[in-house]
């Protein structure tokens, strides 16, 4: 039976920014408990594959690294255009997020709805925190998955 709405967190806390997913994943699971699962990953592109399989809509949010200014988000409808392969590659697996969607998308089997949050980055060196201006956009991007989540669950999108 296919899943409504998941919400895929993704990164590694010990690398600075590299969490933003995982914090965003967490403090959503604070905020919004039906018909939704939460999920946090590494990135590993194979395991993502198997992680959204028949999930109807999709939100990914991960941290990328495109020079753009520190905390500056990008929305991407994985329907209209595809991730920039560059700007993801703060993962530790040569198979991650932007390659999991176009095999998936190859394989004709992307979900219905399927957004990725990109979150840019300041700081990837281990052992660090999330920098501020990460932080505040990791904030907004829950803002905004609260808000299209609960519109979707009032519509019955979700």
């Amino acid at each position: 039976m296919p899943r409504s709405a998941l919400i895929i967190g993704i990164g590694n806390l010990l690398r600075g920014d590299d969490g933003a997913g995982i914090a965003a994943a967490r403090e959503l699971k604070k905020l919004i408990h039906d018909n939704l699962e939460i999920v946090e990953e590494s990135g590993d592109g194979l395991q993502l594959l198997e992680t959204w399989r028949e999930a109807s809509s999709v939100f990914v949010i991960d941290a990328m690294r495109s020079g753009a200014t520190p905390g500056t988000i990008r929305r991407f409808d994985v329907h209209q255009e595809r991730l920039p392969f560059t700007d993801f590659a703060n993962s530790t697996h040569a198979f991650g997020v932007p390659q999991a969607i176009e095999l998936t998308r190859a394989l004709d089997q992307l979900p219905p709805m399927f957004v990725v949050f990109g979150i840019e980055g300041e700081n990837f060196e281990l052992g660090s925190a999330l920098s501020d201006r990460c932080r505040r956009a990791v904030d907004e991007v829950v803002a905004r998955l609260v808000d299209q989540i609960r519109a979707q669950v009032l519509d019955g999108v979700a």
